[in-house]
Formats: C-alpha cells, structure tokens, sequence
C-alpha cells in the first residue's frame, strides 16, 4: 500500500516544527549569489552559458542517532491534479535539454551523525544558452525499516524536495498547449476517456481551466462533460486530463472530443475524432461500480474542481515539500 501525505513547509512554524519532529531531519536550501530572489527558500537562479554554479542544502538530523538520506535530482512534471511536482517521470518530447542534465550531484547518499549537520553539495553546468526556465527540484529521502509482530517489514519513508529554478534571461517566450492523444483507461478503477496534452514552452502555465465535452459522433448526443480549475503546468511537460465516464462502461464506437484549455491570456481549443475498439472493452472487467443498463441517450455531466493547499505546489513554494510515502513490504 502506499500512501501520499504532502505538506508545505513554508507555512507556520509550528507546523513546520512538528513536522520536523516527526520526520526527524530537516533541510535547508543555501542561496548562492546567482539568486535572482532572495525571499524565497528554493533556488531561483540566474545562470550563465559557460559558468559553472555550486549549490548546498543543509541537512540537519535532530534525533539522538545517525541518519543516513538518498538524494536525487527530478525534472518538474504535472501530475493527474494539475499540480507541478518533482518525480522520476519520462520527459516529454519538447523537453530536449531538462534541469536533469545541468546538475550533477557531488553524492547521492549522506550520512549526518548525531543532533549534526551534513551538507549536499551540488554542480550546476549551464550547456547551452535558452530562453524561458528550467525547472526541477532536489529530492532528499530518509528510509527506515522496522518490522512488526506478524513478520511484516514495514517501510516509512520521508523526504524533502526543494525545488530549482535556473533562468538566463527575462525574454518572454510565446505560450503553446498541444494536443497529444486521447484514449479509454481506468481511473482509480473507474471507467474514464484520458485526453494527454503538453506544454511545449519553457515556462510554467498558471490558473488554467479545462472544459471537455466528449460526443458519440452517430448520434451527436453527448456522453459526459468535465471541468478542471486552478490547474498548473509544468514548463515542457505533459498533463493526463481524466474526463469521467461516471461508471458508464467504455463501448466500442466512435466519439469526439471538444476541449478547451485557457487562462486570463489565452485560450487553445482542440477537436480530436477517435475510436474506442471492442478490444478497448475488456477494461470494463477491472472497473469497480459499472453501470451496466447506463442510458447511452442520458446527458451525464460531473464536475472536477481541484483547488486545495497542494495547487501551491510549484516553483514559487517548493523550497520544503515533505512527503511521507508509508509500504508494506513482505519480508523475505
């Protein structure tokens, strides 16, 4: 089983303590004279062609015994909830140069004694000259293991991830959203219709809201219909736009695709023709709760709002994510 618990360290300190008091270890981004911002705790760097950055986080262990973290360096994505986050995820294809191939870790393992402070050290080698930002986020992992009575091993794994921002210069670059593909699958075991599109831009796309209304082309009538709001995109990356078929199955035929993805500046508007093959059928045998006498002529419509405390999760307030990941594991 695996569970997903994020929370922003740059809220109140008293969170923030407790946090730390459970994880046991916190860190800390050490601005460098590249900073562009200097009010904020992630890296926001202004970088140079030919100039080489050194970067460290502190590590800060504040338990009575030694701890040992794995480091990584992740590009910026955008997850199923319009969120930017920091994962190991296949780049999309207009991401040619990522964060990833600019920094190099000086270690990807540290171990910081007692009540101590370790440092992460870090190599960033600008390769080329860009425009826009490159965007990503280091990730600092502690893992424990313990085992329960019924010879269970039991995995607790805490990390943080400060985000990184390098830029070269303030040349605005012209925003684009492209439409990729569309097809059935399950969500959370659910019959759904996934539209993919991609932000082919180096910058990240703010406030956007979604409207997708998909058709069965014989017909005309509409089969569902769904809203996304307050979503945020990663610069070159893509984003899995899950369009409810509310326990409908998935039936072979062929259907349209209107959607519209826009914000205060812009607005893109797609029309994809496709075919759900009697193959494509056989998901209805993993789906949970199908509606098997579904009216194919009733107009159903559902309404996905996603707002929360984790829309926040982007550049400008990454500098302390804490995830808690919790597995099972059977020991061997």
């Amino acid at each position: 089983m695996l569970f997903l618990l994020l929370s922003i360290t740059l809220s109140v300190g008293h969170q923030t303590a407790i946090a730390e008091e459970s994880v046991g270890f916190s860190i800390k981004a050490q601005l460098s004279n590249s900073q562009i911002s200097p009010d904020v705790s992630y890296f926001d760097l202004r970088v140079e062609p030919g100039r080489d950055e050194f970067l460290e986080i502190s590590v800060y262990n504040h338990k009575p015994e030694p701890l040992t973290v794995e480091v990584h360096v992740f590009n910026a994505s955008t997850n199923r909830n319009g969120l930017i986050v920091y994962e190991p995820v296949e780049p999309a294809d207009s991401l040619v140069t990522p964060l990833t191939d600019w920094i190099s870790l000086k270690e990807d393992r540290l171990t910081v004694e007692a009540n101590g402070t370790g440092t992460i050290r870090l190599d960033v080698t600008s390769i080329e000259p860009f425009d826009g930002i490159k965007l990503g986020g280091v990730y600092v992992e502690k893992v424990n293991e313990d085992e329960d009575n019924q010879g269970v091993m039991l995995s607790n794994q805490y990390a943080y991830v400060t985000a990184i921002q390098l830029s070269e210069n303030d040349e605005p670059v012209m925003s684009e959203v492209e439409f990729i593909s569309v097809g059935p699958e399950l969500i959370n075991y659910r019959t759904a219709v996934t539209a993919q599109i991609e932000n082919v831009q180096p910058e990240i796309l703010a406030d956007l809201s979604i409207e997708a209304q998909l058709y069965e082309v014989d017909s005309n009538e509409l089969v569902t219909e769904q809203t996304y709001e307050n979503w945020r995109m990663a610069p070159n990356s893509t984003a899995d736009i899950g369009i409810s078929l509310n326990n409908r199955p998935i039936q072979a035929g062929d259907y349209r695709l209107e959607m519209t993805v826009f914000n205060a500046n812009h607005v893109w508007e797609f029309e994809e023709l496709f075919s759900i093959e009697e193959a494509d059928e056989a998901i209805n045998e993993q789906a949970v709760d199908t509606d098997d006498e579904h009216n194919g002529e009733e107009r159903v419509q559902s309404l996905g709002i996603y707002y929360g405390a984790g829309a926040v999760v982007w550049a400008g307030s990454t500098a302390g994510l804490l995830v808690y990941i919790r597995k099972l594991k059977k020991k061997h």
